[in-house]
């Protein structure tokens, strides 16, 4: 039995013995590397970048078969925003088919160290095969390039990062939900071998466990702010208009060239300028409130201002119609007209107010004889016809007169008598004793009619003679015989008949 017993232990003791020859030879074949997390910077409030470094330690070729690690940041960084981790492009010194693509951030929030941790994961890719991985580097640059970068990677919040915080950057040491185990596979005599974060012999954290490149930075340190904001506005150039502006310049302590500004409680808008203008401005009250990069933040009231409506009146008295030059409208009816148009290149309401008076007209008709002379414009016609006249009313609009005119013309005639002593003319009664010319004007018809006499007017004439006879005398006058003595007188005729 002691033998057996014996023997159990001395077969026991062989066996643990090969195994540590083995996990010795096994050991001596393992290349040896750290990881970091260094070259950290805020780019800008919202911003921030860092790279991820394998370095080989020791003398073993080092091929890489894949990396996939979790890396945890401070939750309280986030200021109550959104963090988005990416990879920024070109970065990897690692091949194509080995370098990251994705970079996911995980929901679970981890309290390691009191810490509230959530984490970013790169997973691994599919190996390449032996031959065909990474050669990590060796070579140590310092913290800003320690053997070979994986990535550089990027992450953004939606507001700016909590005032004086940090990311407290650490790799996860195990998997868990959102958190992916930080695993590097090399490949160790042609087959891809696993080192994970517990074989510190083989694997370490170059950063935060002690090496000191991770610089873990402080975000939006706090500036001694005296920030203020002066603003001098721009006017409205149109009533109702949007293009007024206002230039802010920010100076004093914590003034910056870049940073966001809202504008009456509005959503931030970034501004990337010392002063910068803030444009599309309609006229009223307003107040901004600039936020600087360090940050600081100051706040200005402003006023923009803006012409009255531009407006115009004209009054306008026509005759008949009136066309408007203002909007070329023909109006033929008295009353107040608007056109909306534009003055000066802004919106102007034009006024018209209009008095149309209409023009007038008059007929008349008149019969003459010979000539008519119009009393309207003082003009002798003698033809019939119709006749016009434009002249003006009691409004100073066009009065149109128009005459109808009938023209009779005037007759004569002529006669001639001879008679003794006088004339009595039948024509008008007259007894005329002495020859002439005489004329008469008969109104009685249509037109006058003129009468006219040629009279010649013979005078009588006498003798006398005394004659004695015995018992009777015959007168040669006139052949008659007288017996009784007396004065016989005969009318006869003389030479003028």
């Amino acid at each position: 039995m002691k033998m057996k017993t014996l023997l159990r232990k001395y077969r026991k003791s062989l066996l643990m013995c090969l195994l540590g020859l083995i996990g010795t030879f096994s050991y001596a074949q393992i290349p040896t590397y750290q990881m970091y997390v260094t070259n950290q910077v805020q780019v800008s409030p919202t911003v921030y970048e860092f790279d991820v470094y394998l370095l080989r330690t020791g003398s073993l070729t080092l091929e890489l078969a894949n990396v996939s690690f979790g890396l945890g940041y401070d939750t309280s960084v986030t200021n109550g925003g959104v963090i988005t981790n990416s990879i920024i492009a070109g970065t990897s010194d690692l091949n194509a088919a080995q370098a990251p693509t994705s970079s996911p951030t995980g929901s679970v929030v981890y309290d390691i160290g009191g810490v509230k941790y959530r984490h970013f994961n790169c997973a691994a890719r599919a190996n390449p095969g032996s031959g065909f991985g990474s050669i990590i580097s060796n070579v140590d640059g310092g913290c800003s390039s320690k053997g070979s970068r994986i990535a550089r990677f990027r992450m953004s919040n939606t507001v700016p990062f909590t005032t004086n915080s940090t990311m407290k950057h650490i790799f996860s040491t195990a998997a868990g939900s959102g958190r992916t185990n930080t695993i590097v596979s090399a490949y160790v005599n042609g087959i891809a071998t696993n080192i994970t974060a517990g074989a510190t012999s083989h694997f370490s954290f170059g950063s935060p466990a002690g090496v000191g490149c991770d610089q873990n930075p402080t975000l939006n340190p706090a500036a001694t702010c005296a920030m203020s904001a002066t603003v001098v506005p721009s006017s409205v150039t149109c009533n109702g208009g949007n293009d007024g502006s206002a230039s802010v310049t920010l100076s004093g302590a914590g003034a910056t060239s870049s940073g966001t500004y809202s504008l009456n409680s509005g959503p931030a808008t970034p501004f990337s300028s010392n002063p910068f203008t803030i444009s599309g401005l309609t006229a009223g009250n307003y107040s901004v409130v600039v936020t600087s990069s360090t940050p600081c933040t100051a706040t200005q009231t402003f006023t923009i201002s803006q012409p009255g409506p531009s407006t115009s009146s004209e009054n306008q008295t026509a005759c008949d119609s009136y066309t408007w030059p203002v909007n070329g409208q023909t109006y033929s009816v008295s009353g107040t007209y608007t056109h909306n148009g534009t003055l000066g290149g802004c919106p102007h309401t034009f006024t018209l107010n209009l008095t149309i008076n209409n023009s007038t007209s008059s007929t008349e008709s008149a019969t003459a004889c010979d000539s008519y002379t119009w009393a309207v414009n003082g003009q002798t016609y003698t033809v019939g016809g119709t006749y016009t006249h434009v002249g003006t009313n009691a409004a100073g609009c066009p009065h149109t007169s128009t005459l109808n005119l009938t023209i009779n013309q005037s007759t004569s005639s002529s006669e001639s008598a001879t008679a003794c002593d006088s004339y009595t003319w039948a024509v008008n009664g007259q007894t005329y004793t002495v020859g002439g010319t005489y004329t008469h004007v008969d109104n009685s018809g249509t037109c006058p009619h003129t009468y006219t006499l040629n009279l010649t007017i013979n005078q009588s004439t006498s003798s006398s003679e005394s004659a004695t006879a015995c018992d009777s005398y015959t007168w040669a006058v006139n052949g008659q015989t007288y017996t009784v003595g007396g004065t016989y007188t005969h009318v006869g005729t003389n030479a003028a008949g």
